[in-house]
């Protein structure tokens, strides 16, 4: 009897302990490959019986086989930001805030490409206020006049494998706001996937996962699980894409989008906001105003050049481009000059030099900080 009521102790410690009610069963075995807590149904076999809680031996750490969940059904959070979408509120337009006729693959938001398809020439879009119902502060808004029966507007977003590498192959979620009509006809979605054929390669050449959705009545959150066997491969990279198609007759298609997440886990979280600071840095590592470099010095009669670095290290070397085609009158060290063209660049990841064809430039060396408005570095993938 003594030593029946000693069981348990550290001199009699159980070898493994089994509650069942007859309505489940739950066993603390630290002696299975992973010690832990496993429940299951009432009688099940040990081999039957699912992992809720497991230990490693050698570290301590805990892990939770099957996920967690708050009581309010939430997963819980992983550290850091779970939402892998850059600028998925809307917020970063460093291109300008309203797009007319773009005919082909153009950012518009800041990490968001906006194009046509399907027989439609071309696709309007602009930042916009939210109307009642969406979760944000902005939204993308398109507009796709014309569209024939298959005319189609697509929203796309790239990303880098390592933004990905701990999602690839396991189970994911896809949500966004949105509100979508035509003036004619019907209109139908889709949310698409590709992964490229090689890191980071910019092939896009596989198409992983393809889900229609039904387009609400109003503005309503949509949320597409995402199977983990369908994105084994993000690790490589690839897009996300939003797409809206025109049926049954030529229509007016009008599309807002708005507080667009992805995640790990077939849970839908609330929507994440991130400091303003860090959406930025997370936008400016693909493509940054070029601002506030050394001052411009003389590099021929007819050439100056400005260096310096970037606020943000960018994905990979970057194309020097202007914003709008056009330059004129720019302010180098305490003079404005007239900027005809650029002239070349030598650039890194970190910054580089700039040089530029002026009008006659015969003052030495200009000194102090440069500002060239319209002059962009883009690392876009």
């Amino acid at each position: 009897m003594q030593q029946l009521l000693a069981r348990g102790d550290k001199d009699s410690p159980f070898t493994k302990f089994y509650v069942d009610d007859s309505t489940g069963r739950l066993v603390v075995d630290p002696h299975a490959g992973a010690p832990g807590l496993y429940v299951g149904q009432t009688g099940v076999s040990d081999a039957a019986l699912l992992a809720a809680l497991t230990a490693d031996r050698a570290t301590g750490r805990v892990s939770f086989p099957n996920g967690a969940e708050f009581p309010n059904g939430l997963l819980l959070p992983s550290v850091g930001m779970h939402n892998r979408i850059i600028n998925g509120n809307f917020e970063i337009w460093q291109r300008g805030y309203n797009f007319t006729a773009v005919p082909g693959g153009v950012y518009t938001a800041d990490r968001w490409i906006c194009y046509p398809g399907g027989g439609l020439g071309s696709v309007s879009a602009n930042k916009a206020a939210p109307t009642s119902g969406f979760t944000g502060s902005t939204v993308f808004s398109a507009q796709g006049n014309g569209a024939p029966v298959g005319g189609q507007i697509h929203l796309v977003q790239r990303f880098e494998g390592q933004t990905m590498a701990d999602i690839a192959g396991h189970d994911a979620m896809l949500s966004f706001d949105i509100s979508a009509s035509s003036s004619a006809g019907s209109i139908s979605g889709v949310v698409y996937a590709h992964t490229n054929s090689a890191l980071d390669n910019g092939t896009y050449a596989n198409l992983c996962t393809y889900t229609p959705f039904d387009i609400p009545a109003g503005v309503s959150r949509i949320e597409i699980p995402i199977a983990g066997a369908a994105i084994q491969n993000f690790g490589l990279g690839g897009q996300i894409g939003i797409l809206i198609t025109q049926n049954s007759a030529p229509g007016n298609i009008s599309l807002t989008i708005g507080a667009v997440q992805f995640e790990r886990g077939p849970v839908a979280n609330p929507f994440e906001y991130r400091h303003s600071a860090i959406e930025w840095a997370l936008c400016e590592r693909y493509f940054q105003r070029i601002t506030g470099w050394g001052g411009g010095w003389q590099w021929g009669a007819e050439q100056l050049a400005v260096a310096g670095s970037f606020r943000t290290i960018m994905a990979h070397t970057p194309t020097v481009i202007i914003i709008d085609g056009t330059l004129g009158a720019e302010q180098f060290g305490w003079s404005f000059q007239n900027i005809l063209s650029i002239h070349g660049a030598s650039m890194t990841p970190e910054g580089g030099i700039i040089s530029f064809i002026t009008t006659a430039c015969n003052q030495g060396s200009l000194g102090g900080i440069s500002y060239v408005s319209k002059i962009y570095a883009s690392a876009e993938l």
